[in-house]
């Protein structure tokens, strides 16, 4: 019997988890906020996956921990436009931290490539370093544009084989 995998994407808010992931199933744009969670069902390379879209809004920040637990891989998503949600990586590292497994794996997305970069890749680099956790692979897309998307669902399922 195949192990389907569960696959987190975290972030701040409005940094394009959701809009990633439904470029990549439906080749669309979501209309609204993630409210709490959303949870999709996804073959990618022959692999089972259930993709859990935990919401970045501050309100809901105190009840992901147990949404966060028993991931295969976890998808750390920051917008490139927004220094904030760089700097912010560190308090999202923490908590996967707090309920990660030692050797949890962690891709870190760049998203929305197609408004232009206002963090230099320096500062990425710099910010990487600082983080708690291992991160595994780092890529930066566009859901808009579908710039590495269908790239990084495939780098997702190369980790979770």
């Amino acid at each position: 019997m195949t192990k389907v995998r569960k696959i987190v994407f975290i972030g701040d808010a409005s940094v394009g988890k959701t809009s990633i992931i439904h470029k990549y199933l439906k080749n669309d744009l979501p209309d609204r906020p993630t409210i709490g969670l959303e949870i999709h069902h996804v073959v990618v390379q022959d692999n089972k996956m259930v993709i859990w879209d935990l919401s970045g809004q501050s309100k809901f920040k105190e009840v992901l921990h147990p949404y966060l637990r028993g991931a295969d891989l976890y998808v750390l998503v920051f917008d490139l436009t927004r220094k904030k949600s760089l700097e912010n990586l560190l308090m999202w590292s923490k908590m996967l931290a707090e309920v990660a497994s030692n050797n949890a794996k962690v891709v870190l997305v760049g998203n929305k490539k197609d408004l232009g970069k206002a963090i230099d890749d320096k500062e990425i680099r710099e910010k990487l370093n600082e983080l708690p956790i291992k991160v595994i692979d780092y890529i930066e897309t566009s859901a808009l544009t579908g710039e590495n998307i269908e790239e990084l669902f495939n780098k997702i399922a190369m980790y979770v084989k």
